[in-house]
C-alpha cells in the first residue's frame, strides 16, 4: 500500500475503518483460540489430564516470552503508527528494522536461560515430581520455537501497522491452520505424546514467521528488510521500549499471576485445580482475546490520528470501540453461564475436573462486563505515549489487587476464594483506565485548544 492511502486512516468512517482493523484481529485470535483449544483438547482426550498439567505449567515462562514480544511489538507499532501520521517515512523505515534486532536481543537470551534453568522454572511454576518430567518433554522444545514465534508476532504488528490487516491475519492463520493438523499427525498418528504437540508449536511458528518475511518483499510494503538500520539505535530503542514497557509489564504480571495462582491451585486443589486452570486460560483465548484484538485494532488508529493532531477521531474511535467490546462482553457472559460443563467437557472426560472448572469459569467470567473499557483505555494511552499511566494500569491489576486477594480469600474460602481473585482484577482494571482517562482527556483539550489557538493566528 502507497503513502498516500495510509491518510484513509485520518479520514475513513470511524466504524468501518476499526472494523477493517478489528475483524482480521479478532478473526486471528479466534483462530489462535481454536488452535489452542485443539491442542489442550488433544493433550486432555488422547494423552492424559497429567499431560494437561504439564503445558499449563509452562504458561509462566510462555507469559514472559510473549512481554518481551509484545513490548517490542506494540511499541514498535505505535511509533511507526505515529510517524505515518506525521508522514516521516524515513523514521518509520528506521523504526521497523530496529524492531527487528530487538526483538531478537531479547528472545535469543531468554531461550538460553530456558534450556540452563527449565527444571528449576517448571518446579517455581507449580510443577510437581510427578509433572516435571512431562512439563520438560514440553518445555524444550517450545523454548526453542520462542524466537521464531516472537519476531513472528513483531512482523505481523508492524504489518498491521501498514494498514494491512488482512496479511497480519494470514500471518497467523498460516501457524494456526498447521498447529492443528500436526498435533493430529504427531499425538494421534505418530504418538509422540505432549512433545509433539511442543514440536508442532514449534514448527508452526517457524512456517509463520517465514510468511510474515515474505510480505516485505511485496510492492505493497510502504517498509522494507533493508539491512542498513539493522544495528540497534539508541534513540528509537529506547523509545519503542519507552511506548511497549506498559504492555510488556501488563503480560509479565499476568506471568506473576500465572505463578501464583498455579501454586495456590496446587496447594488447595493438587494437579486437577491446575489443569482447570489451563482449561480456563485456552477458553479465556476464545472468549475474551477478541476484546483484546478489538482494543489492538483501535491501536493504529488512535496513534495516526495523534500524530495528526485529530482529536475528534480519537474519541470516536474510544466510543466505538468502548461499545464493541461491551457487547462481546455480554455475549461471552451468556455463554459461559449457560455452557460451563459442556466448555470444560472439551478437554477432559474427568468429573472432577469438569465440575471445578465449570464452578471456576463461571467465578472468572462474572465482572467481565468491565473488562473491555480497562483493556482500550491501555491501547489508548499506548498511542498516546503516556508511559506512566499504562506502566501503572499494567502493575495495578496484579500488585494492588489480585497478590494481596491471593494470600487472603483461599485461606478464608479455599478453591472458591482463589477462583474469585479473577473478576476482581477485570474490575479493577476499569476502575483505574476511567480515573487516568479523565485527567488524561484534560491534557488532550488543553492540546486541542493550544492548537487551534496557534491555526488561528497563522
Amino acid at each position: 500500500m502507497s503513502s498516500v492511502e495510509l491518510t484513509h486512516m485520518g479520514s475513513q468512517k470511524i466504524p468501518k475503518l476499526l472494523m477493517q482493523f478489528a475483524i482480521p484481529i479478532v478473526i486471528g485470535m479466534l483462530a489462535n483460540a481454536m488452535y489452542n483449544l485443539v491442542d489442550r483438547a488433544f493433550i486432555g482426550n488422547f494423552i492424559n489430564k497429567q499431560a494437561l498439567t504439564a503445558a499449563t505449567v509452562y504458561h509462566p515462562y510462555f507469559m514472559l516470552t510473549i512481554a518481551f514480544s509484545c513490548m517490542v511489538g506494540s511499541g514498535s507499532t505505535a511509533y511507526v503508527s505515529s510517524s505515518f501520521g506525521s508522514k516521516d517515512y524515513p523514521l518509520a523505515q528506521r523504526i521497523f528494522t530496529n524492531a527487528i534486532t530487538l526483538v531478537l536481543v531479547f528472545m535469543l537470551p531468554l531461550t538460553l536461560v530456558g534450556m540452563l534453568f527449565a527444571p528449576t522454572i517448571l518446579k517455581a511454576s507449580g510443577a510437581s515430581h510427578e509433572i516435571l518430567p512431562l512439563a520438560l518433554e514440553y518445555f524444550y522444545v517450545m523454548a526453542l520455537g520462542a524466537p521464531f514465534g516472537g519476531l513472528a508476532f513483531v512482523l505481523s504488528c508492524l504489518i498491521r501497522s501498514e494498514n494491512h490487516p488482512k496479511c497480519a491475519l494470514k500471518v497467523t492463520l498460516v501457524g494456526a491452520c498447521l498447529n492443528v493438523v500436526l498435533d493430529a499427525l504427531f499425538i494421534i498418528v505418530f504418538k509422540m505424546g505432549i512433545f509433539g504437540a511442543g514440536l508442532a508449536t514449534a514448527i508452526s511458528q517457524v512456517v509463520s514467521l517465514i510468511y510474515a518475511i515474505s510480505f516485505y518483499y511485496r510492492k505493497e510494503s510502504v517498509l522494507k528488510l533493508k539491512g542498513v538500520h539493522l544495528i540497534p539505535e539508541k534513540m528509537i530503542a529506547k523509545k519503542v521500549i519507552s511506548i511497549g514497557i506498559s504492555s510488556s509489564i501488563v503480560i509479565l504480571s499476568f506471568g506473576l499471576f500465572s505463578l501464583l495462582m498455579n501454586k495456590t491451585l496446587y496447594q488447595y486443589g493438587g494437579d486437577d485445580a491446575i489443569a482447570v486452570m489451563g482449561i480456563l486460560m485456552t477458553l479465556d483465548s476464545l472468549l475474551f482475546l477478541p476484546i483484546i484484538g478489538i482494543c489492538d485494532g483501535a491501536q493504529p488508529i488512535f496513534g495516526y490520528n495523534y500524530g495528526a493532531k485529530n482529536f475528534k477521531r480519537i474519541y470516536e474511535t474510544l466510543k466505538f470501540g468502548t461499545l464493541i467490546t461491551f457487547l462481546y462482553a455480554c455475549i461471552s457472559f451468556v455463554i459461559v453461564f449457560t455452557l460451563s460443563k459442556y466448555l470444560i467437557a472439551i478437554f477432559t472426560n474427568s468429573e472432577e475436573i469438569i465440575k471445578e472448572g465449570a464452578k471456576a469459569l463461571r467465578f472468572s467470567y462474572s465482572a467481565v462486563f468491565f473488562a473491555g473499557f480497562g483493556i482500550i483505555m491501555s491501547s489508548l494511552f499506548q498511542a498516546l505515549q503516556r508511559v506512566k499511566y499504562c506502566i501503572f494500569l499494567g502493575l495495578a491489576r496484579t500488585l494492588l489487587i489480585f497478590i494481596p486477594l491471593i494470600y487472603i480469600l483461599p485461606p478464608l474460602m479455599g478453591l472458591n476464594g482463589a477462583w474469585l481473585c479473577l473478576p476482581a482484577i477485570d474490575f479493577s482494571g476499569s476502575l483505574f483506565g476511567a480515573i487516568f482517562f479523565y485527567f488524561e482527556r484534560k491534557r488532550l483539550n488543553k492540546e486541542e485548544e493550544a492548537l487551534s489557538l496557534l491555526q488561528s493566528e497563522s
